[in-house]
């Protein structure tokens, strides 16, 4: 197979996942690493006919835009994409992603996004991280994250997207000497978590993966050494997570409850884009059900919905994860919630068995829907929806049917996102489309959209 021949490119715009576009004599270039306005070199790629991929390129002349790099890894680490693109740059292109997914994939060419809210902090706002690591027989900490389309590591000494908090455990945790009988390979996961509710500043809990089996005896001693940082509130091993206590994750302010977690348990990274999203949430909700029904799909630990339990609001979530919905029902009874119940069921089912006593099930289900109480029936006021990465295509049927007067959409992905609400365009009209930094310095934005039914 001949080489293909080099190629000078003028990059003209950014695709959604990073890739910078060119054109070429009507053919699409997607190029990694660079930005709009680089000239570069690109001396081989995939053809794959009316469109090519390069993974390297040459920059022959930066663009005007392009600035210095705050993070020294940026180069190999494959975390963050957008480093050396100014922020508000950044903002520009992602309010754009959520525009095109809409129009191109949804079909909504009036669908446009009203605002995109930039994230608090730029730098040093992830408040969880996963590094892999190993420990050598010198006695050497090795931590880091894999190198771009690979699987080798990237040694770090911080990461310039995590918590000054979680830097400073990095940090002491290279300082160490740990002694090994052979090389060892793990995961590290570390979570921040505050706990106002008890008097005290943030802390983390670090939990440890062996990576190879057999690994765990040796790995407990890295155990021990973080038990003994002052800023580590748990440390442990994987297989130690099921026998432990729930954890005060994030303090509620104004004097409300705190919410709960547990190591490793699913929580947004950007805490005060979290918040930010809730407060549209209650605002949007009051004012459509200040007492009536929602329902909350994919609803993980109540974050959206366990603050809408207000006197008279009947609050039912549905998630697949068990453990989720265990700290969702602990935190109901430890608020002592009458309104508010979680279920441990596939979202597609519960829908299917609130809309059962109006019309037969569409079809059986892989998870079998579980008893739902008598109340749970009849019209949804408002409905939560924050679906995984592969959207929700499997509730659109039921929706349709069940006919929500109002569904919030919360998404990580604007693609699978736009072809859900262009399933319900017919039913439903977008009302609101909001955008939410929650990763700045990558390419990945979250977007919130309010439908509202044609003909209630």
């Amino acid at each position: 197979m001949m080489k293909p021949t080099a190629i000078n490119l003028t990059v003209t715009g950014l695709a959604y996942k990073g890739q910078g576009i060119a054109h070429h004599l009507g053919k699409v270039f997607f190029i990694d690493d660079v930005l709009p306005g680089d000239q570069i070199l690109v001396e081989d790629y995939l053809d794959h006919g009316s469109w090519a991929e390069a993974s390297e390129s040459t920059l022959v002349s930066p663009a005007s835009i392009r600035q210095p790099s705050p993070c020294a890894y940026s180069d190999t680490c494959g975390g963050c994409q957008w480093l050396e693109l100014p922020y508000a740059e950044q903002q520009r292109w992602k309010a754009g992603f959520i525009n095109d997914a809409m129009q191109r994939v949804g079909k909504l060419s009036a669908c446009t996004v009203d605002e995109l809210r930039p994230s608090p902090l730029q730098l040093h706002y992830r408040n969880r991280i996963m590094l892999r690591g190993q420990l050598s027989a010198d006695g050497s900490i090795t931590l880091g994250y894999f190198r771009k389309k690979s699987r080798d590591l990237v040694p770090i000494s911080r990461c310039m997207i995590a918590t000054p908090l979680l830097n400073q455990v990095l940090e002491r945790l290279l300082e160490q000497r740990l002694l090994t009988e052979r090389a060892v390979k793990f995961r590290l996961n570390l979570q921040v978590v505050e706990l106002f509710a008890e008097g005290q500043q943030a802390s983390v809990l670090a939990t440890v993966h062996p990576v190879e089996a057999g690994t765990a005896t040796i790995l407990q001693g890295l155990v021990s050494v973080l038990q003994g940082f002052a800023e580590v509130l748990w440390s442990g091993l994987h297989e130690e997570l099921k026998t432990l206590r729930l954890i005060p994750f994030e303090g509620g302010g104004d004097n409300q409850a705190p919410f709960y977690t547990a190591p490793e348990q699913f929580q947004q990274v950007n805490l005060g884009q979290n918040r930010a999203v809730r407060h549209l949430l209650s605002q949007l909700v009051d004012n459509v059900a200040p007492r009536g029904t929602v329902v909350d799909l994919f609803c993980g630990t109540g974050n959206l919905s366990l603050g809408l339990a207000q006197a008279g609001r009947r609050i039912f979530g549905v998630e697949l994860n068990a453990q989720a919905i265990k700290i969702a029902n602990f935190m109901v009874a430890g608020r002592g919630l009458t309104n508010a119940q979680y279920f441990h069921m596939s979202a597609d089912s519960f829908l299917e068995a609130w809309g059962r006593h109006r019309a037969p099930p569409l079809k059986k289900r892989r998870h079998s829907p579980q008893s739902l109480p008598a109340e749970a029936q009849g019209l949804i006021e408002v409905l939560i929806a924050d679906p995984p990465r592969a959207g929700m295509k499997e509730c659109l049927p039921h929706l349709l049917r069940l006919r929500p007067r109002k569904i919030i959409y919360l998404s990580c992905d604007p693609i699978t996102m736009a072809r859900d609400i262009g399933k319900l365009g017919e039913a439903y009209e977008v009302e609101l489309l909001r955008g939410f930094d929650f990763f700045p310095q990558t390419y990945h934005v979250e977007t919130l959209a309010v439908l509202t039914l044609r003909h209630p």
